[in-house]
């Protein structure tokens, strides 16, 4: 219970006793309401992977998932993953589910892609990575990584003119 005498984690059924596609909503509500440490956080997304992984080999449980990721709740555990390995086991759950039309999910896999310097020693991120890219191909959105690659080349070129004195060349794409 809170401080302040309410109690957000506490889950009330909507009628649906003893479902199991209603795990995944606790878990989200629990990760949602308390201050969690970060390793109980990444435990809880481990967690809910693999009983997606599960429950989408039944239809009717992968309609339920489907309905399940709306834009806040989406919002909401993108904000609660605060750890590479979270981050990472959420994108994996979302290449299960294969969610419609969620806001920021795209977006927070593509700066995954893009934001790879110190990759080769990170195992965590190359996990995020790893997981961002078998998304957009769950999702079929690997164009929207093709749209940013010539923006993401660009700075690289242009970090390059700055360290290391080479001429850009005269024509951008």
């Amino acid at each position: 219970m809170r401080p302040n005498g309410e109690d957000k984690g506490t889950y009330r059924y909507r009628g649906h006793r003893n479902s199991r596609s209603d795990v995944m909503e606790i878990k989200a509500q629990l990760i949602r309401a308390y201050d969690v440490e970060a390793l109980t956080v990444t435990v809880y997304f481990r967690f809910c992977v693999v009983l997606v992984r599960c429950l989408t080999c039944e239809p009717c449980y992968k309609t339920v998932l489907k309905e399940f990721t709306t834009v806040e709740k989406v919002k909401g555990l993108l904000a609660a993953a605060s750890t590479e390995q979270a981050q990472s086991s959420l994108l994996n759950t979302f290449s299960a589910v294969y969610p419609n039309n969620v806001e920021g999910l795209l977006e927070e896999s593509i700066s995954a892609v893009t934001n790879c310097s110190g990759l080769i020693e990170d195992v965590d991120r190359q996990s995020k990575v790893k997981s961002a890219h078998a998304l957009f191909i769950s999702l079929g959105c690997f164009d929207n990584v093709f749209e940013a690659l010539p923006t993401l080349l660009h700075k690289v070129a242009y970090r390059c003119h700055v360290k290391f004195g080479v001429d850009m060349p005269s024509h951008i794409i």
